[in-house]
């Protein structure tokens, strides 16, 4: 008997359950249209098909990726860990700095409208959520609860 060496799969990735079926979809396709005469494994062709994808994704893609993915927590604690390490380095960088760079990359004006909407709001509501740690001022028009006026 052969000892048949074990294959390594150092970058396993798992397909959600419709992906999965799109695989299978293609792999029986290839096989009725070389009628059995091809065939290739699952990770045979995902390798195939991903090999014939350009090595940098369209900036339709991106802004694409963006849309489904941003996540305006990930986006604020990324934020803090910039500005602090500019602070630390003797610099300083604000919060509307951060986000037009962040948004350089997408080149379709409304797409990036879009993408700057959303920033914009993830922005104000943080500031919403920690305002009630902020210290009260107040001026000539406002006075504490239950203090005469």
């Amino acid at each position: 008997m052969k000892n048949k060496a074990a294959k390594s799969y150092p970058d396993r990735i798992n397909l959600n359950s419709a992906l999965s079926e799109r695989v299978q979809a293609w792999q029986k396709q290839i096989e009725s249209s070389f009628k059995g005469a091809l065939k290739l494994g699952r990770s045979e062709l995902v390798n195939f098909v991903l090999g014939e994808v350009q090595r940098e994704l369209p900036q339709s893609l991106l802004l694409k990726v963006f849309n489904e993915h941003f996540d305006e927590i990930r986006f604020l604690t990324w934020a803090k860990s910039q500005i602090l390490s500019a602070k630390r380095s003797g610099n300083s960088i604000t919060l509307a700095e951060l986000r037009a760079g962040l948004l350089s990359s997408i080149s379709n004006e409304e797409s990036a409208k879009v993408a700057r909407k959303r920033i914009k709001k993830a922005m104000i509501e943080s500031r919403a959520d920690t305002s009630d740690l902020a210290p009260q001022s107040l001026d000539s028009n406002t006075a504490p609860q239950g203090a005469a006026q």
